[in-house]
């Protein structure tokens, strides 16, 4: 449960294996049944997708039922929703000013949330759903002379980038895109354990009932994969 994979992360932590451990938390504050979303969580889930779909190195990946019932936006749709930018990029500003305006983002003074971006003059910030701070990008003219993360406390740089990469609010209805659940999502050649499965993929189907009865709209059932479904995904020989 979601306890259980709290603590088993910030275990995992403690033993030093940050870098190779991601947390896949639920888009809820509790469950898709209550219909209240959490910011935070929707960036973690947001950053987790990114680094799984560049395959750069393998992860281990904690999640627990509230999260995996779930459906996630599918590799090419997240590709054909991302901005990519890196230093020395000859692009200007009016084009991501129009990206962002396409892709839900709001303009504002100074950026405090993800999903906002401020243009001042030649510098331009973005709260990224991909990234737990926001990023500056310094323009000389149309070329992207420097890439930083800041705090939103005190504006001071954190951290220099070569490339970043821009995502929108994937949960967003207006994100066009196929719907995977993440056993789909993820790569070739995984591994998948957990502590009694059996009542794993039952508690999935229950919050798949219950959310049905709960909530009413038409496409929520689109929206999310029932046990059932699940185990046979994870029995799919290719996995």
């Amino acid at each position: 449960d979601r306890v259980e994979a709290a603590y088993f992360y910030n275990d995992f932590n403690i033993l030093g294996f940050k870098e190779d451990i991601l947390f896949f938390p639920s888009s809820y504050q509790r469950s898709v049944q209550f219909d209240q979303t959490e910011q935070e969580n929707i960036v973690q889930r947001t950053e987790v997708l990114n680094l799984l779909s560049k395959n750069e190195k393998p992860y281990l990946v904690l999640t627990y039922p509230e999260a995996l019932i779930e459906k996630v936006i599918s590799h090419s749709s997240l590709e054909s929703n991302t901005l990519q930018v890196k230093t020395k990029d000859k692009i200007s500003i009016e084009f991501i000013n129009e990206f962002l305006y396409e892709y839900g983002f709001e303009r504002v003074d100074f950026v405090y949330e993800p999903g906002q971006f401020s243009v001042r003059g030649s510098i331009v910030d973005i709260f990224s759903f991909s990234h737990e701070d926001p990023y500056r990008l310094d323009f000389f003219g149309d070329e992207i002379d420097s890439i930083r993360s800041f705090d939103i406390e005190n504006q001071l740089s954190k951290e220099r980038f070569t490339n970043i990469t821009v995502i929108p609010n994937i949960q967003n209805n207006f994100i066009e895109g196929n719907r995977v659940s993440l056993v789909e999502f993820l790569q070739n050649h995984n591994f998948f354990f957990g502590n009694n499965l059996n009542q794993f993929f039952d508690r999935v189907s229950e919050i798949y009932r219950q959310t049905i009865i709960d909530r009413k709209e038409e496409n929520i059932a689109e929206q999310i994969i029932t046990g059932v479904e699940l185990e046979k995904q994870f029995e799919n020989p290719w996995l």
